[in-house]
C-alpha cells in the first residue's frame, strides 16, 4: 500500500504545533504502508526525513508569496472562488513540481490542510483525506467578535473608524468564502477530519472525523508546583502568527499593568519567533522578548505559569497541551483553550476581559493550592486524551475506513 502525505511544511524538526500533527500522521499511516511525503513551503529550508522516521522520501515546493492589492480585493469581493488569502497565489507551479515528484500510483492521499487541499487538488485522482485541523472561518469569526471591542473604537478618529468598518465588510465576504471552501472540500474528499467536536458542529459534516491535536510525553517534566519570587509569566508559539501577535500586545498593553498592580515583581517572557512589532513589547517593564529559542524546555523551566491570551484563532492550542504535559498551570481566554475537553476551574483558570485575566494569573501564581489541583487534573487530562500514543490508532482507523481494497 502507498500513501502519500500533503503537508503545509515540512514535518521535521518539530518545531510547530503543524509540523508536529504531520510528523505524527506519517508516523501512524506507516504502520499500512509506504509513506511518501510533499511539503508546500514557504521558507527555502531543506527537506530531509531524519533517521529513524517511517517516511520513504520526501518533497518541497515553494509558496508563492500573495500579492494583494486594492484592484484584485475589488475583484475578489465581486466574484471571487476561494478565501482572500489564496485568491492572490499562482499554484502553476507547485502543481507542476508535485506531478513530476509523485511515483504513483498511491492508494491515499491524506492532506493537510485547506489550501494544501486548493493547491493539488487537480493532481490527486486516489482517495483524499482531507485534515481541516485549523477552520478559517473559526478564526474569522472571533475577529470580528475582536473587532467589535468598544472600548477600544471609542477613542478611534473618525478615519480610523471607516478603515474598521471597511476592514470588517471584507472579512464578512471572506467568512462566506471559507464556508464555501469546506463545503467544496466536505464534497470532494472521502474522509474529513477536524481537531475538536467543536469544529465537528462548526462544520456541519455529520461524518467527519475527529482527531485532536497531542503532545508527545516529555522524559521529564519542567514545570514546578510552588510558584516563585518573581514569579514569571511565560507567553509562546510563533510570534508571526497574527493571532499570537494579537494575543501578546492585547496582554502586554492591557493585562500586564493589572498583574504589574497586584504583582508589581512579577516578569513577563515572551517566547518564540517574532516579528517588529512583538519586539517593541519589550519595552515594556518587566517584559522579555526572546525571539526564537532552539530549546524550549529552558525556558518552561522558568515558568510559575503559562498564558494563553488568545481573542482569535482555530484548531486547539498545542501551548496549552505542552504546558499540561510539563505541570504548568495555565491561564487563558475561552478562544485560547476553545475545542480542548477542560473546565475552568479545574484543568486551568479561564478569564476573557483584561482586569479578570490579571487577577487569575495573580491568584494561580499565590493559591498554592490551587496550583496542586490544577496541574494534577491537567495532566490526567493530557494522559487520557491528547498524548500522541493514544491518538495515532485514530488517525490509522480513519484511513483504513477509506482505503478501497486494490484489485
Amino acid at each position: 500500500m502507498r500513501i502519500l502525505v500533503l503537508a503545509e511544511d515540512v514535518p521535521w524538526p518539530e518545531t510547530n504545533g503543524g509540523r508536529i500533527r504531520t510528523a505524527n500522521v506519517v508516523r501512524a499511516l506507516a504502520s499500512l504502508g509506504e509513506v511518501d511525503v510533499f511539503a508546500h513551503v514557504s521558507t527555502d529550508e531543506p527537506a530531509a526525513v531524519p533517521a529513524g522516521e517511517p517516511a520513504r522520501r520526501i518533497g518541497s515546493t515553494p509558496r508563492t508569496r500573495a500579492t494583494i492589492n486594492r484592484w484584485r480585493d475589488l475583484r475578489w469581493v465581486m466574484n471571487g472562488k476561494v478565501p482572500r488569502e489564496y485568491s492572490a497565489r499562482d499554484y502553476t507551479q507547485a502543481r507542476r513540481d508535485l506531478r513530476q515528484w509523485m511515483q504513483g500510483p498511491y492508494d491515499l492521499a491524506w492532506v493537510g490542510n485547506a489550501e494544501t487541499f486548493v493547491a493539488f487538488e487537480p493532481e490527486l485522482s486516489m482517495s483524499k483525506i482531507v485534515d481541516l485541523y485549523d477552520l478559517g472561518d473559526t478564526k474569522l469569526r472571533w475577529r470580528l467578535a475582536a473587532a467589535r471591542d468598544p472600548s477600544e473604537s471609542t477613542a478611534a478618529s473618525a478615519r480610523a473608524r471607516v478603515r474598521r468598518r471597511a476592514r470588517t465588510a471584507v472579512m464578512r465576504v471572506n467568512l462566506r468564502r471559507w464556508r464555501q471552501l469546506h463545503a467544496h472540500v466536505v464534497a470532494r474528499a472521502r474522509a474529513v477530519v477536524v481537531a475538536s467536536e467543536l469544529d465537528h458542529e462548526r462544520l456541519g459534516c455529520a461524518d467527519a472525523w475527529v482527531i485532536p491535536n497531542g503532545y508527545s510525553r516529555p522524559v521529564t517534566r519542567c514545570g514546578h508546583l510552588e510558584s516563585r519570587d518573581p514569579a514569571t509569566v511565560i507567553i509562546q508559539g510563533s510570534m508571526t502568527y497574527d493571532p499570537n501577535i494579537d494575543g501578546a500586545e492585547f496582554f502586554v498593553g492591557r493585562v500586564w499593568p493589572e498583574l504589574r498592580r497586584l504583582r508589581p515583581t512579577a516578569e513577563l517572557r515572551i517566547v518564540g519567533a517574532g516579528n517588529r512589532r512583538v519586539g517593541t513589547l519589550a519595552s515594556t517593564p518587566g517584559v522579555t522578548v526572546t525571539g526564537y529559542v532552539p530549546e524550549i524546555e529552558a525556558e518552561l523551566r522558568l515558568a510559575d505559569i503559562a498564558a494563553v491570551p488568545l481573542r482569535f484563532g482555530g484548531g486547539t492550542r498545542l501551548k496549552i497541551l505542552e504546558s499540561f504535559a510539563h505541570g504548568i498551570p495555565v491561564v487563558s481566554t475561552r478562544v485560547g483553550c476553545e475545542g480542548l475537553k477542560v473546565k475552568d476551574g479545574e484543568h486551568l483558570v479561564v478569564a476573557d476581559e483584561p482586569e479578570a485575566f490579571g487577577a487569575a494569573c495573580d491568584r494561580l501564581i499565590g493559591d498554592q493550592a490551587l496550583r496542586h489541583r490544577v496541574v494534577a487534573a491537567a495532566l490526567a487530562l493530557f494522559e487520557d486524551e491528547y498524548e500522541w500514543g493514544r491518538i495515532r490508532p485514530s488517525i490509522i482507523a480513519c484511513a483504513e475506513r477509506v482505503i478501497e481494497p486494490r484489485g
